[in-house]
């Protein structure tokens, strides 16, 4: 979604503010690798440049539902249709610090793996809880643990076992995420569902944690800076050597 962000001082310190392009004729971004978005985010760095460089890329960090947008924050509205999803409410300002100490909550929690994440996930209290546990569960479900799912029904095909290949309309479950905060949440959530292996990037600089299949680094990139890195260090050792 087209979003600027530019940085203000205010009494809370520098703060990140939404601008949304309020064209009704704007095209939503299609996101064709959540993970890889994810990714960008556990290892964003701590400056102002690069953070607002990747808000402007990603779009929305967190929106809320308001019907009474004001004056003062028109510029943060975000109305219409989205996908499948119809909204009226304004984008999220949020400040440096913040922004940073979600990242750091995130990395933790994806790095803890499945058992940990467990604990965020769990089922609800039982029915003779105190009414203060039930409420606290429900009100960190909906900001943790809470997507919109939509049903589609998409022309698939299959491959049978005389080795004919047959079309099918089936439902699929949807989920349309349109905010970042949105975005980690789906990404965990299928991760958790489809029993994904939780690992830690090997390269010491990064270090970041990611899911998929089984390999030593997060990215290709990775990959092969720590593979120039080793082909330094054992050029150095050969030289030393002579």
């Amino acid at each position: 979604m087209p979003v600027q962000w530019k940085t203000c001082e205010s009494s809370w310190g520098w703060t990140l503010v939404p601008e949304v392009d309020q064209d009704e004729e704007r095209k939503l971004t299609v996101i064709e690798d959540p993970w890889e978005i994810r990714g960008a985010f556990l290892r964003l760095k701590h400056t102002e440049d690069a953070t607002v460089k990747f808000l402007t890329q990603v779009g929305v960090w967190k929106a809320i539902e308001d019907k009474h947008v004001t004056a003062a924050n028109r510029k943060m509205e975000l109305a219409g249709s989205f996908g499948h999803r119809i909204f009226f409410g304004r984008a999220l300002p949020i400040t440096l610090e913040e922004l940073w100490a979600k990242q750091s909550y995130w990395q933790k929690l994806l790095s803890s793996g499945e058992d940990s994440l467990r604990k965020e996930f769990s089922p609800p209290p039982s029915g003779n809880a105190a009414p203060f546990e039930k409420v606290d569960f429900a009100a960190k479900s909906s900001l943790l643990n809470t997507l919109s799912l939509h049903l589609e029904w998409q022309l698939q095909t299959r491959k049978q076992d005389d080795g004919r290949i047959t079309s099918v309309v089936e439902p699929r479950g949807v989920v349309e995420p349109f905010t970042l905060w949105e975005l980690l949440l789906a990404t965990t959530h299928i991760d958790l569902l489809r029993r994904a292996k939780f690992q830690i990037c090997q390269r010491p600089d990064c270090a970041i944690p990611f899911t998929g299949r089984e390999r030593q680094y997060c990215t290709q990139y990775c990959g092969h800076l720590e593979s120039v890195r080793k082909n330094r260090e054992e050029e150095k050792r050969k030289r030393a050597k002579r």
